[in-house]
């Protein structure tokens, strides 16, 4: 089984341009939610983000990250294309703006996938959604879901399928605006919120 997690971002946004870079007590964003990840159950990291997105690229680049570059506008094939260049059996979708995300609750949906068996399982934490699938599943979806809002929107158009399950342990601490950032610092330094 290679369980290969795709970590979705990119450097455009409205509220928060370049947040995938913010330093939260002396790391990137990008590379907290990383770091986290390789200390999980996951065999492999890899940054999907798009073409033009050169700023993710040279960050991963410079810390020894996997990525892939694929469309701005089609959210399901960048994953899909990433975990296939990465021969994934198993896909765990991370985001990019949720820098607290932490290896046991990566492990948690993991083993919870595994015992349970969902054909999709979302979870989520204070720390994050996890989304967790097979690939087969994935392929399936490239191959078959054409409108444009529910490839952007992969996690909201999957939960509505049969034989998925989601599990809501908190509502997860994102990073949308600048304000949002200065509340996942003061966090850090209060809490010493470690990536384990």
């Amino acid at each position: 089984m290679n369980t290969v997690a795709v970590i979705t971002t990119r450097s455009k946004s409205t509220r928060f341009p370049n947040k995938f870079k913010a330093d939260i007590c002396g790391k990137p964003m990008l590379v907290r939610i990383v770091e986290s990840a390789r200390k999980s159950k996951i065999d492999r990291v890899v940054v999907a983000t798009v073409l033009w997105d050169k700023p993710v690229i040279q960050l991963c680049q410079e810390n020894d990250i996997d990525w892939f570059a694929g469309s701005e506008d089609d959210i399901l094939g960048r994953i899909y294309w990433a975990a296939k260049a990465s021969r994934a059996t198993r896909v765990v979708r991370l985001w990019g703006d949720s820098p607290l995300i932490r290896a046991v609750d990566i492990n948690f949906a993991l083993d919870y996938f595994k015992r349970i068996k969902p054909t999709y399982l979302s979870v989520f934490t204070l720390g994050g959604a996890i989304a967790v699938m097979s690939f087969r599943e994935l392929k399936r979806l490239e191959n078959t879901v054409s409108n444009l809002q529910d490839r952007e929107w992969l996690h909201k158009y999957q939960s509505t399928l049969g034989g998925a399950i989601r599990l809501d342990m908190g509502k997860p601490i994102t990073i949308d605006t600048p304000e949002d950032l200065e509340g996942v610092r003061e966090l850090v330094r209060q809490s010493s919120v470690s990536n384990r």
